[in-house]
């Protein structure tokens, strides 16, 4: 079995670049064979020389980088289709949380933090925040959505959403203030 057949018979069980990461190390523990480990004396009758084994650890290990990069591009392409479906802009980071809104998960934190970074910064992100406040019946999330507003912190409240996965997908980055 080829190592690109490999990595797509692997990849319906571990998505994107973790699993390309998982897949390289057990390419690179294979090297010398199926124990996953040089063998106690490279050189001795019956196992391949160092040279030999050092080429396949090689070869092995191209073949796991070219397999990851693969995996790159296949994540950045699903990323893109998820932010067309989510309505999200292509050429922002977008930052996620994803809980319930409750105080003692720092959304109120991480509103702030969000309004004192430079502008710059601020205008090249998108702060998208999903989830509901279950315990005040929408009250926090409301005060949570008139402080961004004092702040000038341009969140996304999108509620409670069943898809929470195609949203972390859409992200760059997963906040957990």
């Amino acid at each position: 079995m080829t190592m690109r057949s490999r990595f797509h018979r692997l990849n319906g069980r571990i998505a994107g670049a973790a699993g390309a990461t998982l897949i390289a190390a057990r390419l690179v523990g294979t090297a010398w064979g199926q124990q996953g480990s040089p063998p106690a004396n490279p050189t001795a009758p019956g196992t391949p020389s160092a040279e030999a084994a050092r080429e396949k650890a090689r070869e092995k290990i191209d073949a796991a980088r070219e397999t990851q990069q693969e995996a790159r591009q296949s994540t950045q392409d699903a990323r893109e289709e998820a932010r067309q479906r989510l309505g999200l802009p292509g050429d922002r980071v977008i930052v996620t949380f994803a809980g319930q809104i409750i105080e003692r998960k720092g959304i109120a934190d991480l509103i702030r933090a969000w309004a004192m970074l430079a502008e710059r910064l601020r205008t090249e992100g998108e702060l998208v925040v999903i989830g509901d406040d279950l315990e005040g019946e929408g009250a926090y999330r409301v005060a949570m959505e008139n402080l961004a507003s004092q702040v000038g912190c341009p969140a996304r409240f999108v509620g409670f959403q069943k898809n929470v996965a195609e949203w972390l997908l859409a992200s760059d980055v997963a906040a957990v203030p």
